[in-house]
């Protein structure tokens, strides 16, 4: 989560499956016979103890509806405007309990709606606080699993989930819950690896073909930018900030970030920024409107950006310069 952190420490890329009974049933406890359920109930305990650190109340079916949008592909019910204010409202409700809570009782169960009688979400109506703000975590712990390129089984993360609620007794030993981390640690970095091979493979090729089009400029520093319209504004300098209009997408196409979704133009310090933007924005008058062709290198590298940008990933962005902030 972007601003109450749900603080899942897991390295993430690419995608995700997940298993799940179809049975209109309750959720059963795993059998922990495979490393799929085991290590998915450990993450779900990790989800559980954020939430329970939160001591707000959650509704689980939102919950699952926010996680089941993005693991299914499914349009968001809520707009990126709309999430973005019930974020900084959260933020605040979470500040004034921290603010005013007392010594908190370790054994005290943390409110949560549900039905027990299925394991099946059903779409929320979104007519309460509690529904917006519990589908939007939703959707962050969605997009945490899908930038895993691993099995998820749902029923065990939910378990894992309501064991710490419900301050039932974990199904797991610290012991080997504790081996389980490491293993899926080493798994997780494995991948990582792997994919970023396969990204730098899958950009070196798309960067050289690229440079050839009509219209494309390469850079010394191996950006590569396509003027859309030159504006006939002042060029900023590093020490300006900037407002901008922006879009960015990966290689296939897919939009990970845009300003238009958040409702309003991007403005920061232009120093601030990943490389690529330094430069390019220093080429461009107020006015302009470019689209950049980004190397790794001049973005965010072999780490990448969890989790829409995967290790050594070229990027793609339009950019607008706005205007030059005083």
């Amino acid at each position: 989560m972007r601003n109450a952190a749900l603080a899942i420490t897991i390295a993430l890329f690419t995608t995700v499956q997940f298993s799940c009974g179809t049975k209109e049933d309750a959720v059963r406890k795993p059998k922990m016979k495979t490393f799929v359920e085991q290590y998915t109930y450990m993450m779900g305990l990790d989800i559980g103890r954020t939430f329970k650190d939160m001591n707000m109340e959650i509704d689980f079916n939102a919950l699952l509806w926010g996680i089941q949008d993005i693991l299914k592909n499914r349009p968001e019910l809520l707009s990126p405007v709309t999430i973005d204010s019930i974020q900084r409202e959260f933020s605040m409700k979470l500040q004034q309990m921290q603010m005013t809570a007392g010594a908190k009782n370790s054994k005290q169960t943390v409110p949560f709606s549900y039905d027990a009688k299925r394991s099946a979400a059903t779409k929320p109506e979104m007519k309460t606080f509690m529904e917006q703000y519990s589908y939007f975590i939703g959707l962050d712990i969605g997009r945490t699993f899908r930038g895993m390129n691993t099995e998820i089984d749902y029923n065990a993360l939910l378990w894992g989930m309501q064991d710490i609620l419900k301050n039932r007794l974990e199904s797991l030993p610290p012991v080997v819950l504790d081996s389980i981390k490491r293993e899926f640690s080493i798994k997780l970095q494995q991948l990582q690896i792997a994919a970023g091979a396969e990204n730098s493979k899958q950009g070196e090729m798309f960067l050289a073909e690229n440079k050839k089009k009509p219209g494309v400029i390469t850079t010394a520093s191996g950006l590569q930018y396509m003027v859309i319209n030159q504006g006939k504004g002042p060029q900023p300098k590093l020490t300006d900030k900037v407002k901008v209009h922006y879009t960015g997408t990966s290689l296939d196409g897919k939009e990970f970030d845009s300003s238009f979704k958040h409702g309003a133009p991007a403005v920061f310090p232009l120093k601030g920024i990943i490389p690529a933007w330094i430069e390019a924005l220093q080429l461009m008058n107020v006015g302009s409107k470019y689209k950049l062709f980004v190397p790794p290198n001049l973005a965010y590298g072999e780490r990448g950006k969890s989790p829409a940008i995967g290790p050594n990933s070229v990027l793609v962005f339009e950019v607008e310069l706005l205007e030059i902030e005083k």
